[in-house]
């Protein structure tokens, strides 16, 4: 199943099907609620989530506990050697890896990809109306997210990510799809910015190092 996630025509298909999804919900129910404070709310979830999260990886040690939660499923793999290497071996290769992570890492900060955003909503929001907003809805709506992101994102983001999509379904669906919609390119946004600024000075950091 997860394996699906690396095939080229998994997200066109999803995210065709995220937009008719959109459209046809707009086109048939015309619901055009909107609601600009809530759009901020999306982007409060997201960052009272976030904070949440780094504030338990540090008081519970998750990092040293469960290291695997801070890498990738379809990233490359740390260096792994069949024979003993030097120290200067093993150096190379270790900057090897990390070039190949920073490669990683910046090809998935897209403005782009931004633009699918409403089809992620689409996708993921308009089942949760159908069959009502409620926890559980909330709940299973925000694992499909989460688990979709798996792609791009660590194990870490992903389960971040789905606590997040859960609280907004809960909290910010009730004031409308759109609100949803633009709150979350308005949140993506933001992430798209500060992730560009990040990678940007990490990288002037290690060319400083060299």
């Amino acid at each position: 199943m997860i394996d699906l996630l690396a095939m080229k025509r998994t997200y066109p298909v999803l995210g065709i099907t995220g937009y008719s999804f959109l459209v046809i919900y707009l086109i048939v129910i015309r619901d055009f609620t909107f609601s600009i404070p809530w759009t901020f709310g999306f982007f409060a979830i997201a960052v009272s989530v976030a904070v949440s999260v780094a504030t338990l990886m540090h008081v519970l040690k998750l990092p040293e506990r469960f290291p695997k939660l801070e890498s990738h499923h379809f990233a490359c793999k740390a260096p792994e050697a069949e024979r003993p290497l030097t120290h200067d071996e093993w150096k190379k290769k270790y900057e090897e890896w990390e070039e190949q992570k920073r490669e990683y890492d910046s090809s998935r900060i897209r403005l782009r990809s931004i633009v699918h955003t409403p089809a992620e909503d689409g996708l993921n929001c308009v089942p949760v109306i159908l069959v009502g907003i409620n926890p559980v809805s909330a709940i299973v709506s925000g694992l499909v997210f989460g688990f979709l992101h798996l792609r791009t994102c660590t194990y870490l983001d992903c389960i971040s990510k789905a606590v997040n999509y859960s609280l907004v379904c809960l909290i910010i669906l009730p004031h409308g799809l759109l609100t949803v919609v633009a709150g979350h390119f308005l949140n993506d946004l933001i992430a798209w910015v500060a992730m560009k600024v990040i990678v940007k000075y990490a990288s002037k950091g290690h060319s400083g190092t060299e």
